[in-house]
């Protein structure tokens, strides 16, 4: 009867701690699952998720009805800046470009970005962007001396101010 006792107390515990290991082998996986999905993404700046992130193209209804809002959006990456990845421009339909800056530069994107797709969280607003600045744009863009020569005119458009990045 001692051992019968025994035996029925050392298999309660086996069994118990097999679903121990199940519980523990669930929760593994559920974290596993959770930080490859984060992995997928390259983050610069503030700590943001890709829940809530609407397509770019949806931004120009959004300011016709305000000067600026607080927006996640999605987009494929345009062009970048050549000299230190400061800047990067992304369609918001199919005609126009938005020009997506950094928070107070503490943060840049790879230079090779171009045809990544990102989600990008902040502030976007109309903007006039003076020849001055698009003269810039255009030197870290790459653009020859004769396409900045070229640039006579400022440009009313949008611009979009970002404090975090996600990019694949």
């Amino acid at each position: 009867m001692k051992y019968l006792s025994l035996l029925f107390v050392v298999a309660l515990f086996l069994l118990s701690c097999q679903e121990n290991k199940n519980t523990n082998l669930q929760e593994q996986e559920t974290k596993e699952v959770k930080t490859e999905t984060e992995a997928n993404f390259l983050k610069f700046g503030k700590e943001i998720s890709p829940d809530g992130a609407i397509d770019a193209k949806g931004l120009v209804a959004k300011l016709n009805s305000a000067d600026s809002v607080q927006i996640k959006l999605k987009s494929t990456v345009n062009a970048v800046c050549k000299k230190k990845g400061c800047w990067m421009t992304v369609p918001i339909d199919e005609k126009t470009e938005i020009r997506v800056r950094f928070k107070d530069y503490e943060f840049f994107v790879p230079k090779n970005s171009e045809g990544k797709n990102v989600i990008f969280e902040g502030w976007a607003y109309k903007y006039t962007t003076s020849i001055k600045e698009l003269q810039h744009y255009a030197l870290d863009g790459g653009a020859s001396i004769e396409e900045i020569d070229a640039i006579t005119e400022p440009e009313v458009g949008y611009t979009f101010m970002a404090d975090g990045v996600l990019m694949n």
